[in-house]
């Protein structure tokens, strides 16, 4: 589907998904047991394919997706700590929506997860916006 069109523009969806974790579940720092790893990554994968249909995500040619983490307190974090496997996992649960056929470059793009200050609501949101950058 070439995305949504009204009167020959095409209309671009965005969805901003609130995770239910106030933390990440799981860090590129964190030194799990395999199997711990690997219950995480699907638990994570599974509740991003919970919340496509949630929040009634619909098929695209190709979308961006990002992260937004909001921390409860100012402590100094590393975006680079939520690629993998936490990002990585869960564009995994997007592509297992059937939002996309593959998480290869042709239809998604990452976009870098960011961490803002802290406004007394810790959260994370996933961001699916269709179409390219």
């Amino acid at each position: 589907m070439p995305g949504c069109g009204y009167g020959g523009g095409v209309v671009s969806r965005t969805w901003e998904i609130r995770l239910p974790w106030t933390k990440p579940p799981c860090s590129a720092n964190d030194r799990d047991h395999w199997r711990v790893k690997a219950r995480k990554v699907g638990e994570i994968r599974a509740t991003a394919e919970r919340a496509c249909d949630d929040y009634d995500v619909r098929p695209c040619d190709h979308i961006a997706v990002g992260l937004v983490y909001v921390p409860r307190d100012s402590r100094r974090r590393d975006p680079d700590n939520l690629v993998v496997p936490l990002f990585k996992a869960l564009v995994d649960g997007v592509v297992d929506a059937g939002i996309v056929p593959d998480d290869t470059p042709r239809y998604v793009t990452r976009e870098f997860p960011v961490i803002l200050p802290p406004d007394g609501d810790p959260r994370l949101v996933l961001t699916i916006r269709e179409g390219r950058p």
